[in-house]
């Protein structure tokens, strides 16, 4: 493995870190697919649970680390806003927000 893997690979490993801390502050876990086929629809995929194991979001391991992150800050940002446009826009603001780091 050359330096270059070796940093994308930490950078991830980061990334799925602060989401799963994250997503704990919420009161849920972060369960990721254990599929070891690369050719999986649902490899390397995340779902969202909550305390009783009942699916939140990605129910069949849907999300990506990006869609993770997305979820993580409209749900947080969501709690005090209900209008469905809103909701929108904070979902592009949250990914956003993330692919810049």
């Amino acid at each position: 493995m050359n330096t270059k893997d070796f940093l994308v690979q930490q950078e991830f490993k980061r990334r799925e870190r602060r989401a799963r801390d994250e997503v704990a502050c919420q009161g849920y876990r972060l369960c990721k697919s254990r599929t070891r086929n690369e050719r999986s629809p649902n490899f390397a995929k995340y779902c969202i649970v909550n305390q009783d194991n009942i699916v939140m979001a990605g129910g069949w391991y849907d999300l990506d680390l990006d869609d993770v992150e997305s979820w993580v800050w409209v749900t947080y940002s969501f709690s005090n806003h209900q209008s469905a446009s809103y909701l929108r826009q904070l979902i592009e603001i949250g990914r956003n927000h993330y692919r810049r780091g």
